[in-house]
């Protein structure tokens, strides 16, 4: 039997039903492991993405402002509004909120830094980190010169 007051256990369970395709058990447990683990932002995350993946992109915003402010400036949660901002098709904004990711991972404070450098950083955490921020950044810029 799982310890109810253990959150970290409730998002596992929450990543389990997710994948096995239960979406409203997965958000029960997200929901619960948010209000256990209050003051972190990745239980707000993951509501998040089970309210992209009903399209419900309003309630997702609220969560994502919630997240915001909890974790500050942080690189995952400016994935996840780039993600929602790409999905509603606000593409300039989708690659501001990466371009800012990609500069706080890197640890680069000037604006004018090109891409290529920042991806070609050895400060950045890994090869597949900087594969899916270079392909969303990409395809902004693709979508928003068609």
């Amino acid at each position: 039997m799982m310890n109810s007051g253990f959150g970290e256990g409730w998002l596992a369970y929450g990543h389990a039903l997710f994948y096995m395709e239960a979406h409203e058990q997965a958000m029960n447990c997200y929901l619960r492991a948010s209000r256990i683990l209050e003051g972190h932002f990745e239980p707000l995350l993951y509501i998040v993405v089970e309210y992209c993946f009903a399209n419900n992109f309003k309630l997702a915003a609220d969560f994502l402002t919630d997240a915001a402010q909890v974790a500050g400036a942080n690189a995952l949660v400016l994935h996840e509004q780039a993600s929602t901002a790409f999905m509603e098709r606000k593409f300039a904004e989708a690659e501001q909120l990466l371009m800012h990711a990609l500069r706080l991972l890197v640890g680069a404070n000037n604006a004018s830094i090109r891409v290529p450098l920042l991806l070609t950083n050895n400060k950045m955490p890994s090869t597949i980190v900087r594969t899916v921020i270079n392909n969303r950044i990409r395809n902004c810029i693709k979508r928003l010169n068609n």
